[in-house]
């Protein structure tokens, strides 16, 4: 009998072999499922909405604003700041992204401009407009907010290519530099001065590390406010001053005054000069500087 009950579990084992590998209290185990690549533009997506604390905005002197971040950027290789204003009132998100300038345009010759741009700047600001990979975009040298010789590259977007809108790309970033850690940005008056949205973004590279959006008020404001106020004082009825009429011209000569044309006496200041007058016109002997 013994014998059996040994025979037969013998080939209970041989038929599940797994049977005594597998604790009973073991839970299932868990299947692998296969990792699905993202789509980068969902990434931006899924970052954009995850809003970090590390851009202000500064306002500055007539209307021109300046952008601040403080983020350890000089920690990275290849550091660049993308910053994208759209102002499409109800624009398609996923259309929303960076233009990649240092990975897909810093090179060759667009590189050779850029350093040229930045260094020109130096003593005059200076432009210069590239087309690569069917896109037109403009270097712009000059003396930025810190007095420093600085360069950025903006594009303004046309209907193909996505929302309305403009975008700079900052990739020299030492001359926006206050320290490691601090970054002062001027955005070009000609392609941000309308209101909208801001996105901006940090790269290393060819990845993007945070996005942010803020709204952004536009440049040139204080101006334009400046004078619509003037234009309510004017509305408002003040009394102004009338312009004043110009006296008319006397006929005859005007008496002798303190102004005439009659030459004054003789003396150090007529028209005769005085004797010993080192400036006269008299002998060389008395003038320690004629000829």
């Amino acid at each position: 009998m013994f014998h059996r009950l040994i025979l037969l579990s013998t080939l209970m084992i041989l038929a599940c072999p797994g049977a005594l590998a597998q604790d009973p209290f073991d839970d299932p185990p868990i299947p692998i499922t296969p990792r699905v690549k993202r789509d980068p533009i969902e990434k931006v997506r899924v970052r954009m909405e995850k809003n970090t604390d590390y851009v202000t905005i500064l306002d500055g002197r007539l209307g021109r604003r300046v952008l601040v971040v403080d983020y350890p950027w000089k920690a990275f290789e290849d550091p660049s700041i993308e910053v994208r204003l759209v102002t499409a009132e109800k624009p398609n998100v996923r259309e929303i992204k960076p233009i990649m300038f240092v990975p897909d345009f810093f090179k060759a010759e667009t590189k050779i401009n850029v350093f040229r741009c930045r260094d020109q700047a130096l003593s005059y600001g200076s432009r210069a407009k590239m087309k690569d990979h069917g896109i037109e975009f403009e270097i712009i040298g000059h003396r930025n907010s810190l007095a420093r010789p600085a360069v950025c590259i903006a594009h303004k977007f046309q209907p193909h290519e996505g929302p309305a809108g403009s975008i700079a790309a900052f990739c020299l970033l030492d001359s926006w530099s206050m320290n490691r850690g601090l970054l002062h940005l001027d955005l070009p008056l000609e392609y941000f001065s309308k209101k909208g949205k801001l996105y901006v973004w940090f790269l290393r590279g060819d990845r993007i590390l945070w996005q942010e959006i803020k709204d952004w008020p536009g440049m040139g404001l204080v101006i334009k406010e400046e004078e619509e106020e003037d234009k309510e004082v004017v509305q408002k009825g003040l009394p102004q001053q009338e312009p004043k009429k110009d006296a008319p011209l006397a006929e005859g000569p005007a008496e002798d005054g303190p102004f005439e044309d009659k030459p004054a006496e003789d003396g150090p200041f007529g028209d005769k000069p005085a004797e010993g007058d080192p400036f006269g016109g008299g002998d060389a002997e008395s003038d320690p500087f004629g000829g």
